[in-house]
């Protein structure tokens, strides 16, 4: 269940995971290139919100 929902909301992340793993784990500079695949997931999603927030109508208060 938890590698579905990588691929769901995380992707960049989950698929950098599988291309870095080694039976060992995961090499010390493989952290930081985990890293930056959150920090690129996290980033789009911000960027679709930015981009679509004129799509709903915004109530007066």
């Amino acid at each position: 269940m938890l590698p579905i929902l990588g691929v769901i909301f995380l992707p960049f992340t989950t698929l950098l995971y599988v291309l870095l793993w080694t039976p060992l784990g995961l090499p010390p500079l493989s952290w930081l290139w985990l890293i930056l695949a959150v920090l690129l997931d996290l980033g789009s999603w911000g960027s679709t919100g930015y981009a679509n927030r004129d799509r709903y109508v915004r109530r007066r208060a």
